[in-house]
C-alpha cells in the first residue's frame, strides 16, 4: 500500500509499513533437573528460542518425588506468592494443568523456576511448558 504526500507540489510516493501478521505453531519446552535431598535451587532458566515469541498455556511433569516450585515470567512476574508442592501446580500428561491466563514470553526470554526438594532423598524432575510458538511474517 502506498500514500502521497499531503503537501502540494510534492509527488514522492511513501510505503506504509506493513502490519506484522503472526502463524502459530503447538510447541513444547522440556526442563529437567536433578536434585539432591533437600536441595533448594534458585533462579533456573528455561530459555525460549530467538526465531519465535512462545505463548505459555499448559505445564504438565514427572517426578521421582514431591518437590515445590515457584515461577516468574520473562518480565519478571511470580506467579504465586510463595513455591507450590508439585501436587498442587504441576499437572501430567493426561492432565495438563492450564494457566489461568496465558503468558507471552518474547524470543529469546525465558521462564525462570525456584525449586525446593522435600523428600529428603535424589529427586528427578521433568517439566513440560506447552503452548504455541507465534512466528511473525510479513505477509
Amino acid at each position: 500500500m502506498s500514500r502521497t504526500s499531503a503537501y502540494p507540489g510534492m509527488g514522492q510516493t511513501e510505503q506504509a509499513p506493513q502490519a506484522a501478521r503472526f502463524y502459530e505453531e503447538s510447541f513444547q519446552y522440556v526442563f529437567q533437573i536433578s536434585l539432591t535431598a533437600n536441595q533448594a535451587v534458585k533462579e533456573q532458566r528455561q530459555t525460549i528460542d530467538r526465531d519465535a515469541d512462545f505463548i505459555w498455556t499448559a505445564l504438565w511433569g514427572t517426578q521421582t518425588g514431591n518437590y515445590s516450585v515457584q515461577f516468574r515470567d520473562a518480565k519478571g512476574g511470580i506467579m504465586s506468592s510463595a513455591e507450590l508442592r508439585n501436587a498442587n501446580a504441576i499437572g501430567t500428561a493426561q492432565f495438563p494443568v492450564p494457566l489461568m491466563k496465558p503468558r507471552l514470553i518474547p524470543g529469546g526470554g525465558f521462564i525462570t523456576m525456584n525449586l525446593t526438594e522435600l523428600t529428603g532423598s535424589g529427586n528427578v524432575i521433568e517439566l513440560v511448558f506447552a503452548g504455541f510458538k507465534r512466528f511473525k511474517t510479513n505477509l
